[in-house]
């Protein structure tokens, strides 16, 4: 069940466990809450079972549904995010509920599944009201978008400078965020950053993000501030820097998957809480582990190293993309197989088998 079964990163990272599926194993009935469907929602709707509208449906009767279609296990792809059917989980229409997103604090959500590398054994299981189900070798597989511009050159080779960029949401960055990576920006003459969120597509809160850099001795000509764009024009942006921020304490993750793939090396600080930890969870499984920060200090060692050391970046920008996709991160054949034997080992234990 999700309000984003169209183009959004739920999307990009449910697909490929879709598309895997054992038809002999699993029969997957997609509950879209969504207010518009696109290309995307085509290509979920084929690889499913049955498709369900619920967007009009009041919670009582989208779980009078999904009781009806004999649902064994009920899996949330929304949390609290807009146009969760959070009231529908309450209800409890199928013997067996899962997230695979983030703590609901819901007695009726039973389980949520989740990686080591997001929730380390025995340090965040207290947090979470549901029974953590940690999946073997990573719980999530990325789909690269199609259509993708190649690979460009080191962007500072023509620029004659150093570009930074994050595209994430506005909320993700914090003071401290505009704190350290201001400095950085102190530390590398001449370096840029480039900042894309639909919101500053806005004039009052370009205004404003352009003002919490002022305050901190930034030239506001150093900055490139870029609303919302299409996809392709997202991924040529994402090109167009030398090294990807993640913001902390909540990170990215398609954003990560997406910067890795258009050739920029990505600087994460790992926390303590799943949201400040799934950037480094690429990176770890990528086998770039040099590239997770511990400390603020940290952080912005890494980001200065890697601005400063060209051939690196230039030998990245020749592979990094191939090896993205040689990698399990992109392997939805493994997740289905991981994902439909957790599911099996939660029904037996339900069954009492």
């Amino acid at each position: 069940m999700s309000p984003d079964f169209r183009q959004h990163a739920v999307c990009s990272f449910f697909e490929p466990l879709l598309r895997n599926h054992d038809p002999e194993f699993v029969s997957p009935i997609l509950y879209s809450n969504a207010a518009r469907h696109d290309q995307a929602s085509g290509r979920l709707r084929a690889a499913s079972v049955g498709w369900r509208e619920i967007v009009d449906l009041n919670d009582e009767q989208a779980a009078d549904l999904i009781e009806q279609d004999g649902i064994d296990i009920l899996v949330d792809l929304a949390g609290y995010t807009v146009g969760n059917r959070m009231g529908a989980f309450h209800l409890r229409p199928a013997p067996l509920q899962v997230n695979y997103l983030a703590t609901t604090g819901l007695a009726q959500m039973d389980y949520r599944f989740t990686g080591e590398d997001c929730d380390p054994l025995g340090e965040t299981d207290a947090v979470y009201s549901e029974r953590l189900v940690r999946l073997p070798g990573g719980f999530y597989a990325w789909n690269p978008p199609a259509d993708a511009p190649p690979v460009a050159r080191p962007p500072a080779l023509a620029n004659g400078f150093i570009t930074f960029g994050s595209f994430n949401t506005l909320s993700k960055i914090t003071e401290d965020v505009v704190d350290l990576w201001s400095r950085l920006l102190r530390e590398v003459p001449g370096s840029r950053l480039v900042l894309q969120a639909g919101s500053l597509g806005n004039d009052w809160m370009r205004a404003r993000t352009l003002a919490r850099f002022i305050v901190r001795g930034i030239d506001p000509a150093r900055l490139d501030l870029l609303g919302g764009m299409s996809l392709f024009e997202h991924l040529d942006v994402c090109g167009r820097i030398d090294v990807a921020l993640d913001p902390f304490p909540w990170g990215g993750h398609t954003t990560t998957c997406t910067a890795l793939f258009m050739g920029a090396p990505v600087v994460t600080l790992r926390g303590r809480r799943m949201a400040s930890r799934m950037s480094a969870s690429v990176l770890h499984r990528m086998g770039l582990d040099a590239w997770i920060a511990e400390t603020p200090a940290q952080y912005l060692d890494i980001a200065r190293r890697l601005a400063l050391d060209v051939d690196l970046r230039a030998e990245l920008r020749s592979m990094q993309r191939a090896a993205l996709l040689a990698s399990d991160l992109t392997d939805g054949h493994r997740l289905a197989r991981v994902v439909e034997a957790a599911y099996q080992a939660l029904w037996d234990h339900h069954a009492g088998m």
